[in-house]
């Protein structure tokens, strides 16, 4: 990727597609096993006071999200291309045409259990978030089954009488839409995407919440990754490196075909 980088002179680094004209690539990230308490979310002011990293609305854990992508494939980007000695100016200019379109549900706390080993009375119906540091490694569900049950209430306990369980699957999994319009960018190759992407995503997963500021916390814990989009050509590749196993393809203009999903 960096040898190709080299080549490109800066009118063809700036240059744009015509109008109405992109390169797209969808990724997605599954299976991560703890969260940053900033991709959860609760509106209770009592769940703040306990953990004041965590995100009030669920719209602003979707923003942090967003907000952690983008700027990790923007570093990426920065490297790759200051390796290959290009001037900050191309260099901005080749960013300001790409954008990102991530999905993701946030995880809701209605209240927060930061101790297991100590007993929390939960109500029918609540889920509590177990936060451990600045990640949430779990969540607590209430069980009020039968008189005793609903005398008692429930124990969000590692002994208790509430299920105890990781966060649940719709929660640790990120996709997410890549999109240029650099004219460069929009005719790489699969394998220089396949590069870049699978370099953003181990950074996601091993970057610690110290060494990033509140408006980027990290992702960690183990990520199977999927990375896919839409191909024009007749079959889509299939890359296997770092034990991620992919296919890729390309789409312009909108057209596609082929699309295959490795699991």
């Amino acid at each position: 990727m960096i040898s190709v980088l080299a080549t490109i002179s800066i009118a063809l680094g700036c240059g744009v597609m015509p109008a109405g004209q992109a390169s797209t690539m969808t990724f997605t990230v599954t299976g991560i096993t703890t969260l940053p308490v900033a991709m959860a979310y609760s509106d209770k002011p009592e769940v703040s006071a306990q953990v004041p990293g965590i995100t009030s609305t669920k719209d602003g854990a979707k923003a942090f999200v967003s907000r952690l992508v983008m700027q990790t494939i923007i570093d990426v980007l920065k490297s790759q291309a200051r390796s290959a000695l290009l001037p900050d100016v191309v260099i901005s200019a080749i960013l300001d045409q790409l954008s990102v379109r991530v999905t993701y549900e946030p995880v809701p706390c209605q209240m927060v259990v930061l101790d297991v080993t100590k007993d929390t009375m939960m109500k029918k119906n609540d889920q509590f978030c177990i936060i451990i540091g600045n990640t949430v490694t779990g969540v607590c569900t209430g069980i009020m089954d039968g008189l005793a049950g609903r005398r008692a209430g429930a124990m969000c306990t590692d002994a208790g009488k509430a299920t105890i369980g990781p966060v649940p699957t719709n929660h640790t999994s990120v996709s997410g839409t890549l999109m240029t319009t650099n004219i460069i960018m929009a005719n790489w190759s699969r394998q220089m995407w396949q590069s870049v992407l699978n370099r953003a995503i181990r950074m996601l997963a091993l970057v610690h919440l110290d060494r990033i500021s509140s408006q980027y916390r990290a992702m960690s814990g183990e990520t199977k990754i999927e990375q896919y989009h839409c191909v024009t050509l007749a079959s889509a590749a299939m890359f296997e490196s770092n034990h991620l196993r992919t296919t890729i393809a390309k789409e312009t203009n909108g057209k596609c075909s082929g699309v295959r999903i490795i699991h």
